[in-house]
């Protein structure tokens, strides 16, 4: 008996349970179908038997064709009422905010390869030996400082304007992620005090470095360029700050991932994995979904799909967008209402 008791009490408590998720209207249907199905047949003519004869002196059997069909038509309603809120549910849009970025506390930037160009530069054939890719690529890099040499430490100076900034670079594709940390630190206010750069993998068919390879280049150059006019403002790789290895579950197969060697940009899930757990630390640290900001500009299309979706899932958090076009920096918002998706209460 005890036992039964516990059980009763169980599914009780999984009933309300339900029910305290559902709309007025909802219960009164669900309580319908529930008839119907027999899922409570017994208590509910019990009650009805217990009505009828307080309030007509007859058997509830009297009545019995008038409630099977009063529950036929409460069923159906039941229906009728999910299907409307299915049709309501698939026209739902998502609020969208979108602005002249403001500054942040922390901007996250996924690292591009310099310049297109030079890509198959660093292509690694098959016949090539880690010799002679190790080689061609000490030969990139070297052409690479030189290039930034060129181009000088001025670039997050006040008095050096933004198309001065764009001639500077001309191809090189870092021109993206100087013209996001620049539009913060001219930003008035500036809250600006730190920068983790998310570098690519070598990809899957090992035909490619990632920009692994070159991340210790643009944070030693980002530090550079800061040091006289910003010199607060930090610079960290990801490795850095999270100081562990990404556990990801891609399908079936679980794949452990060394941070120092980069996050492999056509993997949607590794690059969502990293920012969830990125943005677990920065919050151990105190910050708050506010205070963070993610470029969504650079790398691939997945990870720029992953940085929008990690920012839509909390309201404050928001991610960035630096136009190939126009240059403009601009943030978006997107957010959703729980309340839309459940109806009227």
């Amino acid at each position: 008996m005890a036992n039964d008791r516990q059980k009763r009490i169980r599914d009780t408590q999984k009933f309300l349970n339900v029910m305290g998720g559902l709309t007025k209207t909802q219960v009164v249907v669900t309580v319908a179908l529930a008839s119907i199905l027999g899922l409570f047949t017994q208590s509910f003519f019990n009650l009805a038997d217990a009505l009828v004869k307080y309030y007509l002196g007859k058997e509830a059997a009297t009545y019995f064709p008038l409630m099977i069909v009063s529950s036929v038509i409460l069923g159906l309603a039941f229906l009728f009422f999910s299907r409307r809120n299915e049709t309501e549910i698939s026209v739902l849009r998502p609020q969208l905010n979108v602005e002249l970025s403001k500054s942040t506390r922390v901007l996250v930037l996924f690292l591009s390869l310099p310049q297109k160009p030079l890509l198959d530069e660093l292509m690694k054939n098959e016949s090539d030996s880690a010799e002679k890719s190790e080689a061609q690529h000490a030969v990139y890099k070297a052409r690479l400082l030189k290039t930034l040499a060129r181009i000088g430490s001025d670039v997050f100076a006040n008095q050096i304007e933004q198309k001065t900034v764009e001639t500077l670079f001309g191809p090189l594709n870092w021109l993206m992620p100087v013209l996001a940390i620049r539009h913060h630190l001219l930003a008035k206010p500036s809250r600006l005090e730190r920068i983790i750069i998310m570098p690519s993998a070598d990809t899957s068919d090992k035909r490619y470095f990632g920009t692994h390879h070159l991340d210790e280049i643009f944070r030693d150059y980002i530090k550079d360029c800061l040091k006289n006019t910003h010199p607060k403002v930090e610079v960290d790789r990801i490795a850095d700050v999270m100081n562990a290895d990404l556990k990801v579950s891609i399908g079936a197969k679980q794949t452990t991932i060394n941070l120092a060697l980069g996050v492999p940009f056509d993997s949607i899930e590794a690059v969502l994995e990293g920012l969830y757990q990125l943005i677990e630390t920065l919050r151990k640290e105190g910050l708050s979904d506010d205070d963070m900001l993610i470029d969504i500009t650079g790398g691939l299309a997945t990870n720029s799909v992953a940085g929008a979706i990690v920012s839509i899932l909390a309201r404050s958090r928001r991610f960035q967008y630096v136009d190939t076009n126009t240059y403009s920096v601009r943030t978006f918002n997107l957010t959703h209402d729980a309340e839309d998706l459940l109806g009227d209460a």
